[in-house]
This record gives C-alpha cells, sequence and structure tokens, in this order.
C-alpha cells in the first residue's frame, strides 16, 4: 500500500499546534510510513515549533476575522482567499489524503482546499465551545474530534463527532516525576509551584503574582518555576528584581519567558497556577496536577470559563475570575491549598480522573482508518 500523505493545520497559538504535533507523532508511531506536512503562517507560533519537532513545515498567508474591526475583517477575507489559492497549490502538489485541521486561522483555507481536492477531511476541537474555523469546517469533515460531551451540542446535526478527549504529548503522559524534578533541580524535600500564562501570557495573572512573590517565597518548602511568556518576561522581571528577588535560585526560583521543557514541569509540580486553555487543562488532568485557574475572560465564546468549570466542579482546581483578581485574593489562595496537603492531594486524584491519556491514540487509529479508501485508490 502505498505510503500514507497527511497535512496538519492549525496555529496562533500552542493550543492549536501542540494537539496538530502529538497527532502528526502519534500517526508516525503507529504507521512509520507516513509523510507529514504540517501548513502553518509563517508569523505564527508554528513557524517555531513545527521545525523544532522534525516535521516537514510550509506557510501561507491568511489572518483573522472574528472578533475584528471591519476593517481587519475584510482584510482578512481578503487573506483567507489568498490562503485558500496558495493551499490549493500547496496540496496540488503534495497530494495528501487526509487533511486534518485543530484550528486557528489558518485551518479554514488549507482544510478548504483539501475538500476541494477531495482529500479526506478530520478536524479536532479542543474547547468545549468551538471556535469559529472548526464550526464551519465542521459540515465539511469525515471526523470531528471533540474534548468533551458537553461540546456535541454546538455542531451540527450532521457532524460526523466522535468525543475522544484532546490529545496529549506522549512526553507529558509518560514523563516521569522524579527525573523531571532532577532534571529541573527540584530539591526532594520541596513542592514546586508551576506558574504558566499560557503561550501568549498572561498580564492580569503576573500583575497579581508579581508583588506576592517574595511572600510566598519565603516558604521554606516551596520552590517557583516560572514561566512569563516572551511577552511579559522583561517587565515581570524588572519587577522582581526591584524586590531583590533573582531570577534564578538553584532549588528555590527559575524565571524563564518560555520553556520548551514543560512535560518535565507538569511531572516536577505539586500545584499549578495556569490560565484555562483547552490543552493545559488536558495536560493537567493526565498528570493530575491541581491548580489555581485564572480563565482569560475576553476569548470569544468565553471559552476558557466553560473550559474551568469542569474541574472546578469536579474539585480538582480552584477558579479565580480576574474581576476578583488581586494580589491579595491570589497570595491567600495559593497559601491556603499549600497549607493543606491533605488537600492538595484529594484535589490531585481528581484532576487525574478527568484525563484521557488514550486520547491521541484514538485519533491516530481513525485517522488511519479514514484515510485507506484514498490510499487504496492510489
Amino acid at each position: 500500500m502505498p505510503k500514507l500523505r497527511v497535512v496538519i493545520t492549525g496555529g496562533g497559538t500552542g493550543g492549536h499546534i501542540y494537539p496538530a504535533l502529538t497527532i502528526a507523532h502519534t500517526l508516525m508511531a503507529l504507521e512509520p510510513a507516513t509523510e507529514v506536512l504540517y501548513v502553518g503562517t509563517a508569523s505564527g507560533m508554528e513557524a517555531d515549533l513545527v521545525p523544532r519537532a522534525g516535521l516537514a513545515f510550509a506557510s501561507v498567508h491568511v489572518s483573522g476575522v472574528a472578533g475584528k474591526s471591519a476593517r481587519k475583517a475584510a482584510s482578512g477575507l481578503f487573506q483567507a482567499a489568498r490562503g485558500t489559492l496558495e493551499s490549493l497549490l500547496l496540496l496540488r502538489r503534495w497530494r495528501p489524503d487526509v487533511v486534518v485541521g485543530t484550528g486557528g486561522y489558518v485551518s479554514g483555507p488549507v482544510v478548504l482546499a483539501g475538500k476541494l481536492l477531495q482529500a479526506r477531511l478530520a478536524i479536532q476541537e479542543q474547547n468545549v465551545i468551538p471556535g469559529v474555523t472548526i464550526r464551519l469546517l465542521a459540515r465539511l469533515a469525515h471526523r470531528v474530534f471533540l474534548p468533551d460531551e458537553a461540546a456535541v451540542r454546538y455542531f451540527p446535526g450532521g457532524a460526523k463527532y466522535l468525543v475522544t478527549g484532546n490529545p496529549v504529548r506522549a512526553e507529558v503522559v509518560q514523563a516521569d516525576r522524579a527525573e523531571a524534578r532532577r532534571r529541573l533541580g527540584v530539591p526532594e524535600e520541596k513542592r514546586l509551584l508551576y506558574v504558566f500564562g499560557g503561550s501568549t501570557g498572561a498580564k492580569p495573572l503576573h500583575q497579581a503574582l508579581v508583588p506576592r512573590l517574595k511572600s510566598l517565597l519565603s516558604r521554606p518548602d516551596l520552590m517557583v518555576l516560572y514561566v512569563t511568556g516572551r511577552a511579559n518576561f522583561d517587565w515581570v522581571a524588572a519587577g522582581l528584581q526591584e524586590q531583590g528577588i533573582e531570577l534564578e535560585i538553584p532549588g528555590k526560583i527559575m524565571v524563564k519567558p518560555y520553556l520548551y521543557e514543560a512535560a518535565d514541569a507538569l511531572a516536577a509540580a505539586d500545584l499549578a497556577l495556569v490560565r484555562a486553555g483547552a490543552m493545559t487543562m488536558a495536560e493537567l488532568a493526565v498528570r493530575g496536577l491541581p491548580a489555581v485557574i485564572i480563565p482569560f475572560p475576553h476569548a470569544i465564546y468565553d471559552h476558557q470559563e466553560w473550559n474551568a468549570r469542569l474541574p472546578e466542579e469536579r474539585g480538582a482546581a480552584v477558579v479565580l475570575r480576574e474581576s476578583e483578581l488581586t494580589p491579595d485574593a491570589l497570595e491567600q489562595t495559593l497559601a491556603g491549598l499549600l497549607d493543606q496537603p491533605g488537600r492538595l492531594a484529594e484535589m490531585a486524584a481528581r484532576m487525574k480522573s478527568l484525563g484521557r491519556p488514550g486520547a491521541a491514540e484514538s485519533i491516530a487509529r481513525e485517522i488511519l482508518a479514514l484515510a485507506r479508501p484514498g490510499r487504496a485508490r492510489r
């Protein structure tokens, strides 16, 4: 049988890119005779992350429409048409059996081009409330992979959906806690607080944490791994240095703009302070890592609020909304949990019960089955 040829597309934020990379690597693990081309934009995070992950990368021109001003929306529509033409030319040369979209503006033109070229189509949505691109593409797709049963109601009746959970990277699922703590330099007797505001950062989170970090660091049993996001690193670093807090003290604090070894952080941590991105929630669940969650309140369709509700309702997390986020409230919440190791252990068990570590393999196997008729004809 000919090699399986797959185009995967998704971009803009890590929440779209990481599931796409996970699906790609799982496909190649299940069937080594698989060729993958990742299509994104030259300006998105994918342009850095995809080659780093060892996959072939090609870019097309596209920008957003939803939530934009009339002028920017018009420009976005023009770019979408241009991106569709570029995608058509690219995919015609590459002749994929399957096109897989994981969301973001770039998914629309690439999946539409796949439809026009009669490739099989699969869509993977990370959030309980789907993005506009995924909603538009769902009617075209042969499979729509959903994170939870709660997402089903947002899709048209004819959509061929399957609830699989979100595909979490193998390195996150398989990471060894003791080895991760050794690599990060976490002393055996200390608990690790992992702070991560998402791939684009989270300024309100940092504005609440920076004034209280010195107080938290005074706890002798605590180490903090603080990932600021590149956009926030300079001012966070300046704010910490004004308080006399060094950016790296072995066994006490590590402040970084970005962390490629996030799998180690998730495995090593005892408590997380995070946004409510869908992939972040899925990774916390797979690792059984309790969290203080601060949903981004300006997301289209308020999907982060919905993402945070399930672990909160199950007693696996504490949610602080931005409207109630102050330095005092944040410190009290974190300290209150750190002072109750029994509660943290119970939260960890409840978070673990929400995990779907087999989601990536389930999705990949469905894609392989989906591709079979097209490959047989080649």
